[in-house]
């Protein structure tokens, strides 16, 4: 009887379902055929959105320990392995040069999303990796420990071997539109509730007037109900719009509160922003004492010209209830106070997160008690589950990409090595 080779079906043409197809077939060769399964016209198109279009691949903080994301020590086994040195040498010897900068982040020396692509597709050419692009898939079913994969136009693959990286529910226009929970889902595979995260928070525009537009570096805090201090702060520069807040600060800041709600840890309330992080309300109120006696002979809008841009001056003054029109020798102890109060503690309540159209990753996904430390479906032999589709999420600067490459490695070598034993 003819022996087949085995069929590996890589479901979604993003950044860890091409990894993941690389991984496995630069080892194997011709004994599997690997197959990726895309939902769009083409693969990898979430990949040359991130970065902000330059495509920060990894972070040189992660050096083998996990940091910034939600569940740390899940991770550790794994980025022993496979950490963002490795990341940098796998993707060097795709023909990619990488620099290091800022913060560690690391981008390919071009700073543009399309080299990564580009590597990733060459050398998915060169190992004659199959691509299905248009393929929705709408069912998988297993018999004789085989899996069907069948798409909305009735197309059919069956495969030894599925690797489920579908992506999350973030930026469906680029490819992951919550597809691939569902299709777990019905696997009986648990799943958490799904948030956004790495997006905006929406604000009330009457907290936010006149200030659309202005870019401003401060410390946010994130303050859960009936808690007096806050849960989560980070320092970085906010954009302000019409009736949201967003920024790499922002974006931090509403995974975590997305995290908190899954979770079920605490429901966040508000968050306060210090405009003037360097000082402590005491060294502040003397600051503004000794600055009202040089500047004496100016209006009160002209107070705080010189410390913050007019738009976010004018801001303050209002919340403190200084009149605009008064003069700076007419302030007095209590007013400075209030002003004070205002740089200090700006409390914001908010809205809702921005959506996940708006969003860059998704908070949530399959439990990780679902997966063993291959990252294999308990409930579904030989089907593996790589990148955001897993309960796994990290904040700004490289940190989910680097996860997709991670789990993709994990996933690979897993399924090398059954193949090669030949285990079924």
């Amino acid at each position: 009887m003819l022996q087949t080779k085995p069929v590996v079906a890589v479901i979604g043409g993003g950044a860890a379902g091409l990894v993941t197809s690389i991984v496995i077939k630069e080892k194997l060769r011709d004994e599997c055929e690997v197959i990726i399964l895309e939902r769009l016209e083409r693969v990898g198109k979430k990949i040359l959105a991130t970065g902000g279009g330059k495509a920060n691949i990894t972070n040189m903080a992660l050096a083998k320990n996990p940091v910034n994301y939600n569940i740390n020590e899940f991770l550790v086994k794994f980025f022993k392995k496979y950490n963002a040195k490795e990341t940098i040498k796998f993707f060097e010897t795709l023909g990619l040069s990488t620099i290091t900068l800022q913060e560690g982040r690391v981008y390919p020396r071009s700073e543009s999303a399309n080299s990564v692509l580009d590597v990733l597709r060459f050398r998915i050419k060169d190992l004659d990796i199959k691509e299905m692009c248009n393929f929705d898939v709408k069912r998988i079913t297993s018999k004789n420990n085989k899996y069907l994969i069948e798409s909305s136009r009735a197309f059919k693959v069956e495969a030894d071997y599925v690797v489920m990286a579908t992506g999350g529910k973030s930026s469906s226009i680029l490819g992951s539109n919550g597809s691939g929970y569902e299709l777990l889902k019905r696997l009986k595979v648990d799943i958490t509730p799904i948030l956004p995260g790495l997006t905006g928070l929406k604000i009330d525009e009457n907290q936010l007037k006149g200030l659309d537009g202005l870019r401003y570096k401060a410390l946010v805090k994130v303050f859960m109900k009936k808690e007096k201090e806050p849960k989560y702060e980070e320092f970085g520069e906010i954009q302000f719009k019409a009736n949201a807040l967003s920024g790499i600060v922002m974006m931090n800041v509403s995974s975590f509160i997305s995290r908190s709600i899954i979770s079920k840890t605490g429901m966040p309330s508000h968050i306060m922003i210090d405009l003037m992080d360097g000082y402590d309300e005491a060294e502040l109120k003397l600051f503004l004492e000794v600055r009202k006696i040089h500047l004496q002979n100016y209006t009160n809008v002209n107070f705080l010209i010189g410390i913050f841009p007019k738009m976010l001056v004018l801001n303050i003054l209002k919340r403190a209830r200084i009149p605009l029109d008064g003069n700076v020798c007419d302030l007095n102890l209590k007013d400075l106070d209030r002003l004070v109060y205002a740089i200090k503690k700006w409390e914001i309540p908010y809205k809702d997160l921005d959506s996940f159209e708006h969003s860059q990753v998704s908070v949530g996904g399959v439990e990780l008690y679902e997966v063993n430390d291959d990252l294999e479906l308990y409930k579904c032999p030989n089907m593996y589950v790589a990148g955001e589709l897993l309960n796994i999420d990290g904040l700004c600067g490289g940190y989910n990409l680097q996860w997709a490459w991670t789990s993709s490695k994990v996933v690979g070598n897993a399924i090398i090595k059954k193949i090669t034993k030949g285990v079924k």
